[in-house]
């Protein structure tokens, strides 16, 4: 959802139910959604906690994924890119 100029948008892993899964666990289920069908572009929303999921953790993943279409980015990005679609998405519900 974008308010005024700033995008929101939660967090959808993990969920409340799994905040304490350990990184492998938190990443199988990134993987399976990101493997999942569904529309395009999908923004998968992730928090790590950092006592649970190192750096190498995520840079193993990341190097796992072997999907073109994946883009791992920073948070910054991720809202600006979410933002562009959503303006877009609405630009065209309007035509």
């Amino acid at each position: 959802m974008v308010i005024g100029d700033c995008a929101v948008i939660a967090n959808e892993i993990p969920a409340v139910s799994h905040i304490w899964d350990s990184a492998e666990e938190t990443l199988a289920a990134v993987r399976a959604l990101i493997e999942a069908p569904g529309p395009r572009p999908r923004f998968i929303g992730v928090h790590l906690f950092a006592y649970r999921t190192t750096l190498d953790d995520v840079a193993r993943f990341a190097d796992s994924i072997q999907d073109a279409r994946v883009h791992i980015v920073r948070a910054d990005t991720f809202l600006d890119l979410f933002k562009q679609h959503a303006a877009q998405r609405r630009k065209r519900s309007r035509t």
